[in-house]
């Protein structure tokens, strides 16, 4: 973040669509040790309110120890399954085509190495997860990915059906009614 946000500090983040830009891609072994995921740092960069939420997040930590949480991962399908329609097979091509209809240069070409910087719509919510200290807290977790142009659709209609409930980022159709 280059310059300190005069509001109060952003503690918390509503489930809804947020416009992402991606920061590294880094591939990893998954935890069993056969298989492959690629890790994602990110961060919000539109809504305004919530632009830079993780690199704030992170900043407002006062240990040694900081945790950055900006992370997603996706899973890679085995090589005898790039053509299947697993679920894991499903999510990657959500992430490329959400990378690909969101910056008209790009192109995957099979290499993660030019993702850095790329921005791309997303879904995050808030989950309960079980820590390893037996504590139980929210991550934030993406659930699905979109183009810009999508999340930019989400704005404008849930700004239109909540003009005076500024408080949240864009919470989709499907959810609002949900709470009805």
């Amino acid at each position: 973040m280059t310059s300190k946000n005069k509001s109060s500090p952003k503690t918390s983040l509503p489930d809804g669509y947020y416009k992402i830009q991606i920061l590294d891609i880094i591939l990893s072994k998954n935890h069993k040790g056969y298989g492959y995921h690629l890790k994602i740092p990110y961060d919000i960069v539109a809504p305004k309110k919530y632009a830079n939420f993780f690199d704030d997040h992170y900043k407002m930590q006062s240990t040694e120890d900081q945790i950055y949480v900006g992370y997603t991962y996706v899973a890679l399908p085995y090589s005898s399954n790039q053509n299947s329609n697993s679920s894991v097979t499903q999510k990657l091509k959500e992430f490329i085509n959400a990378l690909e209809e969101s910056n008209p240069d790009y192109t995957y070409n099979g290499s993660f190495e030019n993702m850095s910087g790329l921005v791309l719509g997303a879904y995050i919510e808030n989950k309960l997860y079980n820590c390893s200290n037996g504590y139980i807290c929210k991550i934030k977790v993406i659930t699905r990915f979109c183009s810009v142009e999508e999340y930019e659709f989400e704005q404008f209609v849930y700004t239109t059906m909540f003009p005076l409930n500024d408080d949240s980022a864009s919470s989709s159709i499907t959810t609002c009614r949900e709470e009805e």
